[in-house]
């Protein structure tokens, strides 16, 4: 299933679902070092239903067309404390797309998150 269709940055999307976090190992070992591995929590926006987020042609990193994205990691600048009390609730992000390209990236899709309300 595909799903409506997104497109990257630079283009500015709007995305409802429920907020989750999950607990991941980071750098240096990324859970081969555990006890030395950074503690990560990551928010992820579980979508109502799949989308797809449409290639784009004129960028390298975002040269990808990816179908059936039902989660998305969420990049905010807000501190861990305000989004924490958003948990299990449905909210409504508005922000930028763009492909997976490192090891901090657990989705193949993640948002620059601009503005994050609740629903």
């Amino acid at each position: 299933m595909r799903g409506p269709e997104l497109r990257y940055a630079p283009a500015i999307v709007e995305l409802t679902g429920r907020l989750k976090v999950e607990d991941h190992l980071g750098a240096p070992g990324y859970g081969e070092t555990p006890a030395r591995d950074e503690k990560l929590r990551l928010p992820i926006l579980i979508l109502a239903s799949p989308v797809t987020v449409q290639q784009d042609t004129a960028r390298d990193k975002n040269n990808i067309t990816t179908a059936g994205v039902s989660e998305i990691q969420l990049n905010m600048a807000a501190p861990e404390e305000q989004y924490l009390q958003l948990v299990g609730r449905v909210v409504v992000a508005k922000g930028l797309l763009f492909h997976a390209f490192t090891a901090h990236h657990y989705r193949d899709i993640v948002m620059v998150v601009r503005k994050l309300t609740v629903r």
